[in-house]
């Protein structure tokens, strides 16, 4: 596959350099079901406090988790919001 010299460019490259491209498959429904990320809530019993949120800040935690390529990562940001949510309690 070849690469276009402004992305060659970017990336410090000459033409016939090889590159390793990694792809990432995206959410191919175009939308995102929040019931999984809220069941991961609810386990770990932070979801009464992320519905006591307000409506934007519970669109931007579920933003961030959704904006991931990979399914390592979005597990990481659930952690990471579940940790928010937990040092809400205290």
């Amino acid at each position: 596959m070849s690469v276009n010299s402004e992305i060659r460019n970017a990336i410090n490259k000459d033409g016939g350099d090889t590159v390793i491209v990694t792809l990432y498959l995206e959410n191919q429904t175009g939308t995102n079901d929040n019931s999984e990320i809220l069941e991961c809530f609810k386990d770990a019993q932070v979801l009464q406090i992320f519905k006591r949120l307000d409506k934007m800040e519970q669109t931007e935690i579920l933003n961030e988790i959704w904006t991931v390529a990979t399914d390592d990562q979005k597990a990481e940001k659930i952690i990471k919001a579940i940790d928010n949510l937990e040092s809400k309690r205290r």
